[in-house]
C-alpha cells in the first residue's frame, strides 16, 4: 500500500517540503508509493502537477537509498525509461507528462556512482531550447536541458577515461518526432555536462546528433558494437525540404564509429540489420518504450 492515502493528499503535499521523506521505508514501501502517484499523475486532472512532484520525490529517494535498481524492473512497475551502463556506475531514469495543451514536459534524473560515492543529478527542461540542428553544437547542464526519454545508451572507453552516450527520443510535437546521440561528461566534482564534444562529423565535432522526421514512420538508431547506426533522412518530395513532417528514413545508412577518443561519422555503411543475421546489433522497440513513459 502507497505510504500516504489520497484523502490525506493535500496534508502530506504541504509537508513534504519540510520532511523531505526523511523517515526510512523499505525498498518495496518506496516503489509502491512511487507506483501509486506516477499512475495518479498520467490521469488528466488539476491535481496532476502535484501527483508527478509526489512520484518525483519518491522515485529520488529510492535512487539515493538502493544504488542499483536493476533487478526490481523499475521502467514496466513505474511506466518510465530506466537504463543502465554496462559498467553498472550510470543509470537515467526519464518520463513524460503530457499537459492540458497536449504538449509534453520531460523529466529525468541521472545517479552516477564512483570511489567517491554516488550522486544523483535532476535535468530540469527548459523551454527556450528546443531540440533541432542548431543545438548541435551548444553545450548545456543540468538546468538547461531540452526534454526528451532516454531509452538506451552506448558505454566506450578511452585510456582510463569512460564515456557515456546517451539515446533519447521527443515525440512531444504530433506531426514531427525527433531523436538525438548525447554524449555526456562529469566533472571532478560530479557536475554534468550535456553534449560533449566527440562527434566528428567532415571538419566539424559536434556536441550532439539530432533529426527530425515525420511522426507516422519509424526510426531507429542501433547499437552495434562500439558504433552507432541510423539512416539518412530526407524529405520524400524535394518541395517539402526543410520541412520535417514530410521527412522519412531513405535506403542509406551512416554511422557514428567510435575511434581512440571521438566518434568519426562514416557515410553510407554496408548495415546488415539483427533480422539478417547480425547478431551484436541491439535494437529496442523506442515507440513502445515511449508510451509506457507518458
Amino acid at each position: 500500500m502507497p505510504l500516504f492515502k489520497q484523502h490525506v493528499f493535500y496534508l502530506v503535499f504541504a509537508c513534504l517540503p519540510f520532511t523531505g521523506l526523511s523517515q526510512i521505508y523499505s525498498t518495496e514501501q518506496l516503489i509502491d508509493s512511487a507506483k501509486y502517484y506516477r499512475a495518479q499523475s498520467t490521469a488528466p486532472s488539476s491535481n496532476q502537477k502535484k501527483f508527478n512532484e509526489l512520484f518525483a520525490l519518491f522515485l529520488q529517494k529510492l535512487i539515493r537509498q538502493e544504488p542499483n535498481l536493476k533487478n526490481y524492473k523499475i521502467d514496466s512497475l513505474l511506466s518510465m525509461a530506466h537504463i543502465i551502463s554496462k559498467d553498472e556506475k550510470l543509470q537515467v531514469f526519464s518520463w513524460s507528462m503530457q499537459q492540458q495543451d497536449f504538449s509534453y514536459k520531460y523529466f529525468c534524473y541521472l545517479s552516477f556512482t564512483d570511489q567517491k560515492g554516488q550522486k544523483t543529478i535532476e535535468l530540469k527542461q527548459d523551454p527556450s531550447i528546443v531540440l533541432n540542428d542548431k543545438l548541435a553544437y551548444k553545450k548545456l547542464n543540468a538546468f538547461k536541458w531540452y526534454g526528451a526519454i532516454y531509452f538506451d545508451l552506448l558505454q566506450v572507453k578511452h585510456k582510463k577515461k569512460t564515456t557515456y552516450v546517451l539515446l533519447g527520443i521527443d515525440k512531444s510535437n504530433p506531426l514531427i518526432s525527433k531523436k538525438v546521440i548525447e554524449p555526456i561528461a562529469f566533472t571532478s566534482s560530479k557536475h554534468l555536462v550535456l553534449g560533449k564534444a566527440l562527434l566528428r562529423h567532415e571538419k566539424r565535432i559536434k556536441r550532439r546528433a539530432v533529426f527530425q522526421y515525420s511522426s507516422d514512420v519509424r526510426y531507429d538508431i542501433v547499437i552495434d558494437k562500439q558504433q552507432l547506426i541510423f539512416s539518412s533522412l530526407a524529405a520524400h518530395e524535394p518541395q517539402y525540404t526543410g520541412q520535417y513532417q514530410y521527412y522519412g528514413p531513405d535506403l542509406s545508412f551512416n554511422a557514428y564509429k567510435w575511434e581512440k577518443d571521438h566518434f568519426q561519422f562514416i557515410k553510407d555503411i554496408d548495415f546488415r540489420g539483427k533480422d539478417k543475421g547480425n547478431p551484436s546489433i541491439k535494437i529496442i522497440d523506442q515507440d513502445d518504450l515511449y508510451k509506457k513513459s507518458e
